[in-house]
């Protein structure tokens, strides 16, 4: 049975990256998302996450109004950053030799 080293600074910081990097691709789309419903006046929806309802009026300006889940974004952050955590943890290096 192999031991479980304890994790290097050098892994700590690629899944703290990679959860960075997650919510930034997550903030990103929103924006996108409710900036295209924005700007067309329609209704973006992504079943259990958010809903972006645009809305262009002739007598009114131009609404969006944002329906969604923090639960349901915190789960998409984590199944984005899940890969290189699997990563991180499980990935071993070759020993150094030295020549």
């Amino acid at each position: 049975m192999s031991q479980r080293e304890p994790l290097k600074i050098d892994r700590v910081f690629v899944m703290i990256a990679s959860a960075v990097t997650a919510v930034g691709i997550v903030a990103i789309a929103t924006m996108l998302l409710a900036a295209a419903a924005f700007t067309n006046g329609t209704s973006i929806g992504i079943p259990l996450v958010a809903t972006f309802d645009g809305l262009r009026e002739v007598s009114s300006s131009p609404t969006v109004t944002i329906t969604g889940s923090w639960i349901s974004a915190v789960v998409v952050t984590i199944i984005l950053a899940l890969p290189l955590w699997i990563v991180a943890v499980r990935y071993r290096r070759a020993p150094v030799t030295e020549s």
